[in-house]
Parts: structure tokens; sequence; C-alpha cells
């Protein structure tokens, strides 16, 4: 059986079968043609073979190629085998018989036939590096097909996801991506098609940084309330008398170098109630050199915020890459008789209670009867009372003011003086018995002092 299919573009021989008896008084010439074109036609075989294999020239090769369609990989020829007769010893050149058998020359799939791409440029947009949900890449690369036929498409994919093609011209492709949402390594695939159906790949990479938009929070200590009144004068809380106000929160942000490397803080404000807010104002900026929280402390102290109404205050960070987060807080200022928290825990006297867990007082708590509690009744201010005994000023804790503790601390050790001093006196007196004027000093002195004592335990 004839040969009817060449893969003319492979390496070494083809090995063509005539497809036609031959005895060893018989020899046969092989002529391959395509249309009207002579493509190869053979010596004479040796007598009685009846297989050819052809050696295909690069310039045969060229030939079949050019007369190949742009959009096919097929092209249908003709393969004419013709028989001699030997004669007396000496070749006979007429030809006994001829046959044509229909072949098709076929340009197989290899690197030498995919077409060619070449990635020219990977650019990050807007920013100078990739950065996780605010980054596309630009990708530009040149394709083209060889061997007569034409490009019939271009796919760029970036982790999986489909670049839209932005331009084309005389082979130079350029691609954008969508926002690139995952971080770490992003594959980049490049699959060229040409008119024929032969395919070329190329892959490359990119490195995406991770990131996440700004977080505030307030900070886990006393001075973390994420906005208090604040007194620049003596540069210490004040809920009554201060007029500025001091923001100190934890700033989480992603750091990318060159890229995202600090943030910025806002603010506005408006008055309780109201619906108009300030123009907002830059407290200022911190730079960063990791991925992770900051302290971030400012005071608005361009404002007055005056103690007749509460104010509502917008705090708000933007990092160099447009993320943001807002908080809103409440400036608790106003005078009031008295307050208790939104969470009640904690309640005030003539101010708003901000402190956890403590019942505050910017007044000094009076009452018009006594007030009476199954325990101890303590007080910070306690520790700051003075106890005259005698002339002397003594510091008096509340442990000693409880009626149920008994006398101690200082309060004993004073008493303990003033007993010592009454007995060195009467010995004293003992000693001086024969001066009566001095005894009767003496006397009224420690008199005076018993009725002194005796009202204190009254």
């Amino acid at each position: 059986m004839a040969t009817s299919t060449i893969y003319f573009n492979r390496t070494g021989t083809v090995h063509l079968e005539i497809g036609t008896a031959i005895n060893i008084l018989h020899y046969a010439k092989v002529t391959l043609s395509i249309g009207n074109t002579v493509i190869h036609t053979s010596g004479n075989l040796p007598k009685g073979q009846e297989y050819y294999d052809w050696t295909i020239s690069d310039s045969e090769k060229a030939q079949i190629i050019s007369l190949l369609p742009s959009n096919s990989n097929t092209v249908t020829g003709t393969m004419k085998v013709d028989m001699f007769w030997v004669s007396s010893g000496k070749n006979d050149n007429t030809s006994l018989n001829d046959k044509e058998h229909t072949v098709s020359f076929i340009l197989e799939e290899t690197e030498d036939t995919k077409p060619t791409i070449t990635i020219t440029g990977k650019n990050p947009i807007p920013y100078a590096d990739y950065v996780q949900s605010k980054t596309q890449l630009s990708c530009s690369l040149d394709a083209s097909a060889k061997n007569g036929a034409t490009m019939k498409s271009v796919v760029v994919t970036v982790g999986g996801n489909s670049c839209p093609l932005v331009s084309e011209s005389n082979g130079s492709y350029v691609f954008e991506s969508a926002l690139l949402f995952s971080n770490g390594t992003n594959n980049i695939v490049v699959t060229a098609t040409d008119s024929r159906g032969f395919k070329q790949t190329v892959r490359d990479s990119i490195y995406v940084y991770p990131y996440a938009p700004p977080i505030l929070t307030p900070v886990n200590t006393e001075g973390g309330l994420t906005c208090r009144r604040w007194r620049t004068d003596t540069n210490e809380y004040d809920d009554m008398h201060g007029t500025a106000c001091r923001v100190t929160v934890n700033v989480y942000a992603s750091y990318v170098p060159e890229v995202q490397t600090g943030y910025s803080m806002y603010y506005r404000h408006k008055k309780a109630g109201t619906e108009e807010w300030s123009e907002e104002i830059l407290i200022g900026t911190k730079t960063i050199e990791s991925t992770g929280s900051t302290e971030f402390d400012a005071i608005i102290s361009d404002v007055q915020f005056n103690t007749e109404s509460e104010h509502d205050i917008e705090i708000k960070v933007v990092d160099a890459v447009g993320g943001e987060h807002t908080r809103y807080e409440q400036l608790l200022c106003q005078e009031t008789s008295f307050n208790i928290d939104r969470k009640g825990q904690s309640a005030a006297f003539g101010k708003y209670a901000t402190k956890p867990k403590t019942l505050d007082s910017a007044w000094d708590i009076h009452s018009d009867a006594n007030i009476v509690a199954e325990g101890k009744v303590a007080s910070a201010s306690v520790e700051t009372t003075k106890l005259v005994l005698d002339g002397v000023e003594t510091i008096v804790k509340a442990s000693e003011l409880n009626a149920l503790s008994g006398i101690t601390g200082n309060v004993q050790t004073r008493l303990g003086t003033i007993s010592n001093e009454v007995s060195a006196n009467i010995k004293n007196l003992q000693n001086n018995y024969y001066n009566k004027s001095a005894v009767d000093s003496l006397l009224n002195s420690i008199k005076s002092r018993l009725d002194s004592l005796e009202g204190y335990h009254k």
C-alpha cells in the first residue's frame, strides 16, 4: 500500500512506500508534486526496490510551507511512481506504466513551528510595587506566528484570572489585570495560538505584598480612651476644665516597602444632636517600618471644647495607598449633676462617667443626712484628710476613722505620744509639788487636753 501521509518537517528521512509491484528486472522513479509545482524527483531507484527514503532539504520544506494555507497545517499533493524495463543489461527509460497516489503533506507542531512569545514588561499600576487588592498588573508582550500563519489569539492570566486585552499593534500586545487580591507569588501564564492551531505557552510570576486597610482600636490603658478632654497647660486629663481633646488609639497598618510606609490621622467634630460637621482637619502623620500595631497620640488643640454640651468626634486614618478606617467617639465634657455610663459600670457626680468601674466626682459630695453603709466607706480623697490632735496635723486613712476598727495607725501613734507627754507632766508635777503656781498651770493644761480627747471620742 502506497504512503498517503508525509510529515515533511521531521528530522531524518521520510520513508515512502511506493506501492507498485516491482521485480528485479524493473526499477522505479518517484516524483512528488503539489498542484503544478514539482517538489522533488528521485533518481532511478535500485532494481526491484519498492520504497524510497527521502531526505528532505530545507529548500524543499520551505517550498511546501509556501504552498500551505495560512489556516491549515496540511496541503494535498501527488506522488507519481514511474516503472522502467531493464533490457539487454541496459536501462530502458521508456516507462512501462506510472501510478499516481494522493498524499497529504503535514506540518507538525514543534517548538520550531509554534508561535513566539516574549514578555517585554511587567508593571504594577498605579504604585511602584504589587499590593494586595490595591494594584493591577500591566503586562506587555510580543507574539508572532511562523511559516505563513497568522496570530489567532493571545491570552494572559494572572493567578488563574484572565487579563483583558488593552491594545494590539504589529504583534505587540498590552494586557491589564483586575486588582490583585491574592498575596504572595502570582503566576503569569501567556498562551498564543496561531491560525493553524499551534500553541505556545510562556510562564512567569510576580510577588504581591499582603495588605489590609488600617484599623483604629482603643489603647488598652487608662490613657487609651479614644477621646478624652485634655489640659494642655498641665498635660493631664480634666473632663471638666480642659479645652483640648487628646486622641490616643492603636493603628494596625500594613507595610509595603517604598509604597505603604505610613498613615495620616484626620478628625472632624460637631455638637451632639446636630447634623453639621466641621471641616476635616489633619492631626498628624506617622511613618511605619513593619506590618503591625502602632500607637498614635495627638492633641486636638485648635478647637475650644466648652462644657455646655457633648461633642461627637470622627477620627479617621488614611494610609499611603488610600485604605482608611473611621471611628466615632463622644467627647463627654458636658457638666451634669449625675451620670451613669452606657455600660452601667461607672457613675460620676458633676461630670460624665468615663473611668471604668469607678464612682467619680468633679464636685465634692455633700449630703443632707448621714451616709450609712453596710460595709466600709473608702475614698481615695480621704488619704489627704488631716486630723489635728493637740495642735499637730496628722494624716488619717479611712480605715482609721471607721468606728468598728478601733483606733489604729497614725491616730494611735499620735494619741500614744500625747499619753507619754501627760505621764511626763504628772511626774514633773510630783517633782515640783512645792511650786503651787506651776502645779496649777500644769493641771489646767492636762484638763484641757483630756477635754479635747473626750470631745473627739464623742
